[in-house]
């Protein structure tokens, strides 16, 4: 995995977009996202700034792995959150805002939607073709 790979998988954790990583860097939005489909090298000092942002240790960055993220997930109260296990051994928990997951929910509910139409159509010009 690119350490590009690395960053944005971190950003979507801690649910930042690309343009307020980009905002709090004081630099363009595409500029960012160039250091996230490693099209442009990722100095050390950027490394800092951006592990600053999300809040982890760039070396958490450095060595993140997807296997080492997802340990569970945890229910509190109505609020459904992560645990994330670092490759140092430190946990730090995070919340999903509610409006969030909903929103997800909705999204996904929406693709399997058109999923199951795709399918259908699929099944129909198959049809169509035997013929």
């Amino acid at each position: 995995m690119t350490l590009g790979t690395k960053i944005r998988r971190v950003r979507e954790i801690k649910n930042f977009t690309q343009e307020h990583m980009a905002s709090e860097m004081k630099i363009s939005q595409s500029q960012y996202c160039r250091y996230e489909n490693d099209y442009a090298s990722v100095e050390d000092e950027v490394l800092q700034q951006i592990a600053d942002i999300l809040e982890v240790k760039k070396e958490d960055i450095q060595n993140y792995e997807d296997r080492y993220l997802f340990s569970n997930n945890t229910i509190s109260g109505n609020r459904i959150g992560i645990e994330v296990n670092h490759n140092s051994g430190d946990v730090n928990h995070y919340v999903i805002d509610p409006k969030l997951e909903a929103l997800y929910e909705s999204k996904i509910k929406l693709l399997e939607e058109q999923t199951k139409m795709l399918q259908e159509q699929i099944k129909i010009f198959k049809q169509q073709m035997e013929k």
